[in-house]
């Protein structure tokens, strides 16, 4: 998400219009996957990616960093949190980790759990986060 940030700071309007389409993206990734398992969800994220990316016009770094914290976003409603959609986004970070996807997206979608705060609800979330902050027990 830095990078994104640091494009719009630079003027790049384009990027604006990219994120918006990513909702496009995981509306259509969770009408196929919206019941699947986190296995199922993993083996989807993994083979997605690629095609994630070209909505960043094949910047591979925008689109890896960006890739979690749009996903998670799109379950996401700034009024009612995750609402319905928790234990579907908790798979989904989790299914992040278990996932052939690229480290990059693996890092970012350990931040971008924690910034959703889905570490509350997981044990698993909750693991990841602490190594990630380099609390280790």
């Amino acid at each position: 998400m830095i990078l994104i940030l640091d494009e719009l700071m630079k003027g790049n309007l384009d990027i604006a219009e990219q994120v918006c389409e990513t909702k496009a993206f995981w509306d259509r990734f969770f009408a196929d996957h919206k019941s699947s398992s986190e296995a199922e969800i993993a083996k989807a994220l993994g083979d997605e990616q690629l095609s994630y990316e070209t909505v960043f016009d094949g910047d591979r770094a925008l689109g890896k960093s960006s890739m979690p914290f749009t996903c998670l976003a799109s379950l996401y409603d700034d009024q009612k949190g995750f609402d319905n959609n928790r234990a579907l986004a908790v798979r989904v970070a989790r299914a992040f980790q278990g996932s052939m996807v690229s480290i990059e997206v693996k890092g970012a979608a350990t931040r971008a759990a924690m910034a959703y705060g889905l570490y509350e609800y997981d044990s698993a979330l909750l693991k990841d986060a602490k190594r990630y902050l380099g609390i280790y027990e």
